[in-house]
């Protein structure tokens, strides 16, 4: 989650990342800058906004030593709670509970036609409330007193947009969301020892196809330290099962790769079941099946070592599901933003920038336009994006003489920006 990581901010379980009260702290990685050139170029303050999205949540079931806890197919629309199963030995019949928002805007409304359906209106903004000149280490000094500073915000994967809500595993008692203090009826909080040991937590989504960076999570929230303890996520490119952890229980926390599926040669990705499991010593798995337009495909995806084992013993644990989409790709500064004519040439056209914003995908295409009618844009050989999706390094060759000045564009996920004028030569 490099992109959408991941289980991001805001409370921090991106499940991959769960954080929702600002305080996001800064993965550590991401390419190192180029030597930086004076007066940066910050670009006008605006909105930053969701890339378009629309995930169908069809069906949601949680089991634990073969017992079905909860379970839900949104057959009753408008209704936005989950059906429990008595404990054995009782005769009390089935109840339904609140399904726990800990962030996002996701209601009763959004139950229809069999299915959860969330949008860009479903989800809120995961940022903490660095500015430009902070988060993206631009040093532009005070504001004119008529010029605001520019509101380019930022978290630790980068600015993105998702929503979280765990699965109820007892009809008593009354829980409380981390992001708002939004209060529900029933528990969604558990104990290892009491779920784990065939605890199988499984959904079935939708999407008309996974066009951009949208990420799909299911996995063990620790509400206890408000993070992401072990996850399953799948995007466009890939399926990650993934365990994180935290030294000493300080921030940042560490995402740790257990196993992954590439579906980069999968084309029209429509609909993926996730089964996230953990076994009584408390050790992840997961299975995967992604139906597209070649067919439907089954992937085992495996925990191994002990970064792979929650702790059986410890009782602040929730199921919970995640959804994540970068923004709308926008551009804040480059880096140097001024070169000079000779020293171009001595390296033979060869030079590389770092482009800072929000919205870098794993796709992302970044070009130098020359200024001029007619011109043809320079398309950089290679591009490393950051951890945090909100800065990158492109390298460029020109050829020919090189022009006055060149504006950037970027473009990922069918999405660009443009910053004009980003580079010029003295």
């Amino acid at each position: 989650m490099r992109l959408l990581k991941s289980w991001t901010l805001i409370l921090a379980m991106v499940l991959g990342c769960f954080v929702p009260d600002g305080s996001a702290r800064q993965r550590r990685a991401g390419p190192s800058a180029p030597p930086a050139e004076p007066a940066p170029q910050p670009q006008a303050a605006a909105a930053i906004e969701p890339s378009p999205f629309q995930l169908e949540i069809n069906e949601i079931s949680l089991m634990s030593k073969n017992r079905m806890i909860a379970r839900d197919n949104f057959k009753e629309t408008g209704r936005f709670r989950a059906t429990l199963s008595a404990r054995p030995g009782l005769a009390a019949a089935p109840t339904q509970t609140d399904y726990q928002v800990r962030y996002g805007n996701i209601a009763t409304t959004d139950v229809r036609n069999g299915a959860l359906v969330l949008g860009t209106t479903s989800l809120v903004p995961l940022r903490s409330s660095g500015t430009a000149a902070s988060a993206l280490n631009v040093n532009t000094g005070d504001p004119a007193p008529d010029r605001a500073r520019p509101e380019v915000f930022t978290d630790a994967f980068g600015s993105s947009f998702g929503a979280l809500f765990s699965i109820p595993v007892s009809s008593r008692g009354v829980s409380t969301a981390f992001a708002d203090n939004r209060t529900y009826q029933g528990n969604s909080t558990f104990a290892g020892k009491e779920m784990f040991g065939d605890l199988v937590f499984s959904a079935r989504v939708h999407a008309a196809s996974l066009k951009g960076y949208e990420t799909f999570t299911l996995g063990i929230t620790d509400v206890g330290a408000r993070r992401p303890a072990g996850k399953l996520s799948v995007r466009r490119d890939s399926i990650r099962l993934e365990s994180i952890s935290m030294k000493d229980g300080q921030w940042p926390w560490t995402e740790t790769l257990l196993d992954q599926v590439d579906l980069t040669r999968m084309q029209g990705i429509s609909d993926v079941r996730l089964t996230f499991m953990v076994d009584a010593q408390g050790r992840m798995s997961g299975l995967a099946e992604v139906t597209s337009r070649s067919g439907v495909q089954r992937f085992k995806l495996n925990g191994r070592g002990p970064q792979a084992v929650l702790d059986p013993s410890y009782d602040k644990y929730a199921a919970s599901i995640f959804v994540e989409i970068l923004p709308k790709p926008r551009i804040a500064q480059v880096t140097p933003n001024q070169m000079a004519r000779g020293a171009l040439l001595r390296r033979g056209g060869t030079f590389t920038v770092q482009v800072n914003g929000v919205g870098f995908g794993p796709d992302t295409r970044v070009e130098l336009i020359p200024e001029g009618r007619g011109a043809v844009p320079v398309v950089a050989s290679s591009v490393r994006i950051a951890p945090h999706n909100g800065s990158l390094e492109a390298t460029f060759r020109t050829t020919g003489a090189p022009a006055q000045s060149y504006s950037v564009r970027v473009t990922t996920a069918g999405q660009t920006a443009v910053l004009e004028k980003a580079l010029s030569l003295r």
